[in-house]
């Protein structure tokens, strides 16, 4: 049984922009130098495996941990040079299965790997994919993520417990739970990567551009940041029917935060400008940008991508951030609209990408 506790978790709402987003101050990306600051780790798939570049990336001190989120489809353990491990687990309905992947977190206190699925999260063991124990998630969840202290985080969309609160903290054995961020509003739910699981335990929306993160066992907004000319019109998240959502954002010029993560110096930022075609009766269409900021030095560099590319680049599939300022992508090797017009899909598996953010600035 799970037990609600009476935790608010409340922030500043009203605390101004600590960051101001600038377009006009973005370089091309053959102009960045992401190119040179780059590493491949091509990983080493059997000929019969085909991962989709849409996957994502969890990581331990050893391993990459390659998942379809919302897929059925088993997690894959590579070590660091890309060499495959072992399968974590497997698609069935046995006792040490899983029928579709939730999410994926490493609990490096307890040597584990975790898959959420369905009612429960399963531990594996990270040395050899094998079930460690099987803990019975009481309520729904989207994704979640573990901290530093034994707590478990989960994102429920504002469908759990008598205050509807986007974020519930359980306890290691998923037991007492405590909300954060009352959800309010009647915006359609997004199934998205909202948490940051590596340097910095980060947690963010797509559609709000408040940023937080997780110490000591609470949420806190750690950043405010703006987009001049591109906020969404605060009568959207007021609004009583959340199927006018999407009429409303069609006709708005607004920004997207795709990825947050977090450093002790340095923060990333995956941003989407979508503007709007009005005059041509077109949907939005968005432009794409790495925003770095150097908080120790106080520098930023924005930069563009083409959108010409498509979702399979490593690109446009940014992941964790590391505690040593590396930046981690999988995707394939597309960087412009011509290298996607000669990519053939044919036996093609994503790589790992690692940037080291050090050398940008």
């Amino acid at each position: 049984m799970c037990l609600l506790t009476a935790c608010t978790g409340r922030v500043d709402w009203e605390a101004q922009a600590d960051y101001v987003f600038d377009a006009d101050v973005a370089v091309a990306l053959p102009q960045s130098g992401l190119m040179e600051a780059r590493t491949v780790v091509p990983l080493a798939f059997s000929d019969s495996t085909l991962v989709s570049p849409a996957s994502s990336v969890v990581m331990d001190e050893e391993h990459f941990y390659i998942y379809l989120q919302g897929g059925a489809y088993p997690v894959l353990a590579f070590n660091k040079s890309g060499a495959f491990s072992f399968q974590v687990g497997g698609i069935g309905n046995g006792p040490d299965e899983y029928v579709a992947v939730g999410d994926v977190a490493c609990n490096r206190g307890m040597g584990q790997v975790e898959v959420m699925t369905n009612a429960a999260v399963l531990g594996y063991s990270s040395q050899s994919g094998r079930l460690v124990e099987r803990l019975a998630l009481p309520f729904p969840a989207f994704s979640f993520a573990l901290d530093g202290v034994g707590n478990y985080w989960f994102y429920t969309g504002g469908n759990f417990g008598e205050e509807h609160c986007k974020v519930v903290r359980t306890d290691s054995s998923l037991q007492s739970s405590c909300g954060f961020l009352p959800s309010g509003g009647n915006l359609l739910l997004m199934v998205e990567p909202n948490w940051g699981k590596c340097s910095y335990l980060t947690y963010h929306e797509s559609l709000s551009h408040d940023l937080h993160v997780v110490e000591e066992g609470e949420l806190r907004l750690s950043h405010k940041v703006s987009f001049p000319g591109y906020e969404l019109p605060k009568d959207l998240f007021e609004q009583t029917d959340p199927m006018k959502t999407m009429d409303i954002l069609k006709q708005t010029d607004y920004a997207v935060i795709k990825t947050y993560a977090e450093n002790d110096r340095y923060l990333f930022v995956y941003v989407l400008m979508m503007r709007t075609a009005r005059e041509k009766g077109l949907p939005s269409v968005p432009d794409m940008y790495y925003w770095l900021i150097d908080k120790l030095g106080k520098k930023e560099k924005i930069i563009k991508l083409d959108a010409g590319v498509g979702a399979d680049s490593y690109l446009f599939n940014p992941q964790l951030l590391s505690e040593d300022n590396k930046l981690y992508c999988l995707g394939h090797l597309l960087e412009s609209a011509g290298s996607a017009e000669q990519f053939s899909e044919d036996n093609a598996n994503p790589v790992v990408v690692v940037i080291d953010l050090d050398k940008l600035f």
